[in-house]
């Protein structure tokens, strides 16, 4: 054992951490890899299960490992047959929670700001039957006021479930301002109705506005981006905030 501060510091510096996950019984699987970072942030699947997360301390110096485990469990937060939305660590980004749908079926979230026409929907996931249906909807504008549709899809036909109203919270300090010098015209066409960006200083912030410049998401500084593949097509911006939330 460390017997000064001095030994405590020299030991962390020796010590490298890795992360795994098991979900309902399954085998571990890696999450991330020996690293001197002891932190860890960990995004559970979005339904309910049981978990164990286990991490795996190495000296580098004598080579020798300890494990140890923590069990978690992910509960559903509807509790009864209504549709609820709940913020997440971004202020412009819900989770939509709906009750389980028909296996064979789909899930989606239409959403739409209030005093407007114009609709948005995320992708669909697979309903399972047993599980709640979750999404993450991204693509709104800040301090906005929005009415969320879950939609159950079957075939060629679209069940609405009930309205559930959202208000989007305040971007932080940090996001760059936007000005769109050059209206869209009414003409434009609105297929990828979002533009992404990179900003490279002071710090690098990957953030989203819609064809007027206005934002519509952005990653907290706390965390860090990944490449990103987006299908927009009217979707959400769900693919960019799973690891942002």
């Amino acid at each position: 054992m460390p017997k000064d501060e001095g030994d405590r510091e020299k030991l962390g510096s020796k010590l490298r951490f890795r992360y795994s996950v098991s979900v309902d019984g399954s085998p571990f699987h890696v999450v991330r890899d020996f690293s001197p970072e002891a932190g860890f942030a960990w995004s559970p699947a979005l339904y309910e299960h049981e978990a164990r997360v286990k991490v795996t301390f190495k000296n580098t110096a004598t080579k020798m490992t300890a494990e140890v485990e923590l069990p978690f469990r992910i509960v559903p937060r509807v509790t009864g047959q209504e549709p609820v939305a709940t913020r997440t660590a971004n202020p412009m980004v819900a989770l939509f929670s709906a009750p389980p749908c028909p296996e064979g079926s789909r899930f989606r979230v239409t959403f739409r700001r209030e005093g407007t026409g114009d609709a948005f929907h995320t992708g669909a996931e697979p309903c399972t039957g047993s599980r709640t249906s979750n999404i993450y909807v991204a693509g709104m504008l800040a301090d906005s006021t929005y009415e969320m549709n879950g939609e159950v899809l079957t075939g060629d036909s679209s069940l609405p479930g009930s309205p559930v109203p959202f208000h989007t919270g305040v971007a932080d300090a940090a996001s760059a301002a936007f000005n769109a010098k050059i209206p869209r015209e009414s003409s434009t066409s609105t297929a990828e109705p979002f533009l992404i960006y990179s900003m490279e200083g002071p710090v690098q912030r990957p953030m989203a506005t819609d064809l007027n410049g206005n934002l519509v998401w952005y990653l907290p500084l706390i965390y860090s981006a990944q490449p990103v593949r987006l299908p927009w097509r009217r979707h959400s911006c769900a693919a960019l905030v799973r690891a942002a939330t």
